[in-house]
């Protein structure tokens, strides 16, 4: 897949497990802080939910939540799964450009809601991605990457996955 490459797929699941999905995600699920997106941005706080880590389940909604992905996206080995929120900010912040893992694979990012909170693709071209609830969002993970804080929701959530595929896309 070439760096700039990228991909988009709306109602990547059907509704019944999307809504069983953010009924879940916006429930009782225990979230854990994190103190920055990105090592050297500071006041850049978040929160995850961990599901799977290097081939690990690591979480009871796996099965309600995960399960899904893992099979449509044929995924091979999986680095991680986790989902990630994002509390309202007064003002746009930007995470800063990232990558995930330094381990050749696959990035998707998983939008569970609307927000104006956008994902940033390519430190030169500067691609906008809109979270648009039940959207899917595929890349290579070389390609860096951040996120803008939403300001018009209480909550930014997405699911994040770090995996290799058994079929580059």
């Amino acid at each position: 897949m070439n760096l700039s490459n990228y991909k988009t797929i709306k109602n990547f699941l059907d509704k019944k497990t999307f809504l069983k999905c953010q009924e879940i995600l916006f429930g009782e699920l225990p979230w854990f802080y994190r103190g920055e997106l990105v090592e050297d941005k500071k006041n850049n706080f978040y929160f995850t939910h961990s599901f799977m880590k290097e081939q690990q389940v690591t979480s009871p909604a796996y099965d309600h939540i995960i399960k899904p992905f893992v099979e449509r996206l044929r995924m091979k080995y999986i680095f991680e799964i986790r989902a990630n929120l994002i509390l309202k900010t007064d003002k746009e912040i930007f995470s800063g450009f990232h990558v995930d893992t330094d381990k050749s694979s696959t990035t998707a990012i998983f939008y569970v809601n609307n927000n104006n909170g956008h994902t940033i693709l390519d430190k030169k071209k500067k691609i906008k991605i809109k979270p648009t609830a039940n959207k899917l969002l595929i890349f290579n993970n070389e390609l860096p990457h951040g996120v803008m804080a939403q300001t018009n929701t209480k909550r930014r959530i997405i699911i994040n996955f770090n995996y290799t595929p058994h079929e580059l896309i």
